[in-house]
């Protein structure tokens, strides 16, 4: 086997531990449909910035939750998160010796609700975002570097429930909305020890939404996609492991969703704080195994049906697979999600969710 320090960046020391980000970032958070931070899909990583020469990847996610309860009056409540798939893809470059660029895809935000049974049959929700990343990175040194760029995103929304309790049917649609924000950032690497510590800044995106309301164009809402901050390290323990992790912020306190004429639809009262920490280990010249812990504690938001829980764990395991310029990674999540209860709710305990992810990547 190929020592590790002994191989060039862009084999197992970049290609192998990139693949792995990616991995983690489709099946850790496609775990559920609101894995962490309110409806956070992905971690908006940056990572193919830092690959070496051009580099094409792409992502796909199935995620099969398993999320129920009992309402306020004691009865099941169902499944009430379907499955679904996410996907995504970057693009990387150089422009020259000091100034590269990448092009990410990704799903950052996403929620989807269908309750079968119990006092909430028939409500359904669903918000989808999709966003497009074009990123500059200019190297000082071989150590410190900068990059940012512009960040588009698009949304949709979509909410309603049945008639029943002395109330009316109710039916919520948004319009498409596309907004952009920015992501800054600065890196200190040294690339002989495949060593990397980043700090990302996301702008919040603010999204006016034209709304109709059971069939009536009712006027418009803001949804804010929140500002976030993601530190992100990785650091060789030996000639044939790296560990990787990082710590994600995001500025969930006071965001809401509302229509014009319902009102709030959900509310988020405190920001959030999610930590992971993994290993990627290299058998041979082929296979490589990672696994990565993520944690997610409780914060003093009221529970909703749109995200039922509070807190979060998940456990990712899988394989990478390198042959010449293909790099080809798979692996699963499997998450519990902390327990919640209240009066205006009900009660969700034991509830979990399983995510299987899949990459694929092209040295060109």
């Amino acid at each position: 086997m190929a020592p590790l320090f002994g191989r060039a960046p862009e084999t197992l020391g970049g290609n192998a531990l990139k693949t792995s980000y990616s991995l983690i970032a489709a099946s850790a958070f496609a775990a559920t449909s609101a894995t962490a931070g309110g409806f956070e899909l992905s971690t908006q990583a940056v990572d193919p910035l830092f690959f070496s020469g051009r580099h094409l990847e792409f992502t796909a996610a199935y995620a099969k939750p398993d999320l129920e309860g009992t309402d306020f009056f004691g009865n099941s409540t169902g499944d009430i998160a379907p499955n679904f798939w996410a996907f995504g893809g970057a693009f990387k470059d150089d422009i020259n010796e000091r100034l590269s660029y990448a092009i990410i895809a990704d799903q950052p935000y996403y929620a989807l609700l269908s309750a079968p049974a119990g006092v909430f049959t028939g409500t359904n929700a669903t918000i989808e975002t999709y966003s497009l990343s074009g990123l500059l990175r200019y190297k000082f040194t071989d150590r410190i570097s900068v990059y940012g760029g512009p960040r588009i995103q698009t949304v949709t929304s979509s909410a309603g429930f049945p008639a029943g309790g002395g109330f009316p049917a109710y039916d919520m649609q948004g319009d498409r909305a596309t907004d952009v924000g920015f992501t800054i950032g600065a890196a200190y690497e040294i690339p002989e020890y495949f060593t990397r510590v980043s700090l990302t800044y996301h702008s919040k995106i603010k999204h006016d939404i034209d709304v109709t309301e059971n069939g009536v164009q009712t006027g418009s809402t803001e949804l804010i996609a929140p500002e976030a901050v993601n530190l992100d390290f990785q650091v060789p323990v030996n000639r044939s492991t790296l560990v990787f992790g990082g710590v994600r912020w995001v500025a969930w306190e006071g965001i809401e969703l509302t229509a014009p004429q319902f009102g709030p639809l959900v509310t988020f009262a405190e920001d959030t704080i999610t930590y992971r920490l993994g290993a990627v280990h290299q058998l041979n010249d082929t296979w490589s195994l990672l696994a990565q812990y993520s944690y997610e504690g409780k914060t003093d938001d009221e529970p909703d049906i749109l995200y039922p829980y509070n807190g979060i764990q998940g456990l990712t395991l899988g394989a990478i697979y390198t042959r010449e310029n293909m790099t080809v990674t798979a692996g699963a999540t499997y998450f519990r999600l902390g327990s919640v209860s209240s009066p205006t709710l009900g009660e969700f305990d034991d509830n979990k969710g399983l995510g299987l992810g899949f990459n694929i990547a092209f040295k060109l």
